[in-house]
């Protein structure tokens, strides 16, 4: 006659074990993360103001890739041009004065009253599928004679 302890350990040990099993299985797979998928909307906003409807293109400066989005009727309008002629890559672009160079771009801001240029900060640029990137900056300070004035915003392009 078997041993009935040692039966009974084993016979435990195999349910435990289709237990776990069935368990397993029973587990809700996940899907892989979205990748590349860009749901973000262009907008910005001026010293705490945001601008209604706007709209945006590219266009070639000089040799050099930019984009540009505009408030209604266009006014105010805000321009970043960046090295190079083809869309920038993703990354961080160092804001300049004058031509931009590698890593670099311009940022401008224009109004009824002239334009304003940042001299400092940072755009910073998302690839996403389908053509739809993204160049997203924040308290980006202009000065000139649009006036003085933090912006902050996302163009998708």
């Amino acid at each position: 006659m078997p041993d009935i302890k040692k039966t009974a350990f084993i016979f435990l040990s195999v349910l435990s074990c289709l237990v776990l099993v069935f368990i397993n299985s029973c587990k809700k797979e996940q899907s892989p993360a979205k990748t590349n998928s860009q749901t973000t909307q262009t907008s910005f906003i001026v010293d705490d103001t945001i601008v209604a409807n706007p709209t945006h293109s590219s266009f070639n400066s000089s040799g050099n890739f930019g984009i540009v989005v505009y408030g209604s009727g266009g006014n105010p309008e805000l321009q970043i041009v960046f090295w190079g002629s083809q869309p920038p890559a993703s990354g961080t672009y160092i804001i300049t004065s004058g031509q931009p160079s590698f890593g670099k771009c311009t940022f401008s801001f224009s109004n009824t009253h002239g334009t304003s240029t940042a001299i400092s900060g940072s755009v910073n640029v998302t690839e996403g599928a389908s053509s739809n990137n993204a160049a997203t900056f924040s308290n980006t300070s202009v000065g000139g004679s649009a006036g003085n004035h933090i912006i902050r915003g996302t163009i998708t392009y």
